[in-house]
């Protein structure tokens, strides 16, 4: 009996094996998106900033209190913490970094001490 040429080479075995071969993509993809470092460093900041004008803000209202201001009224804290919130867009400007308050609080001042300069001519 004769074998056929299937049977001899073992070309069908190969087909099947050859089928089971996972085929990987000939298209590369992109290169991997680097986080911008200076995210992480702007955050930071903004930590810090944070941390530090809630610490000097307790410890200020504090001695206000203990000389005598009246801290405890409504028209005293919405003004106040104003006036906190001013200070931190002061040092977030210092570094760089946007807060709301930013633009207004620099345009504000600088009318304020214009017209303070005229006042006193």
């Amino acid at each position: 009996m004769e074998r056929s040429f299937e049977e001899y080479t073992g070309y069908k075995t190969i087909n099947m094996l050859m089928s089971n071969v996972i085929q990987f993509p000939t298209k590369l993809t992109g290169p991997v998106k680097q986080v911008d470092s200076t995210f992480y460093e702007n955050e930071i900041a903004k930590n810090l900033i944070e941390d530090f004008i809630d610490k000097i803000g307790h410890e200020l209202v504090n001695q206000m209190h203990h000389n005598g201001y009246d801290v405890d009224n409504d028209g005293f804290i919405i003004r106040y913490m104003f006036a906190m919130e001013l200070l931190k867009s002061t040092l977030y400007y210092s570094k760089d970094l946007d807060h709301k308050l930013s633009d207004y609080a620099g345009r504000i001042a600088q009318e304020y001490f214009a017209e303070e300069a005229t006042n006193n001519e």
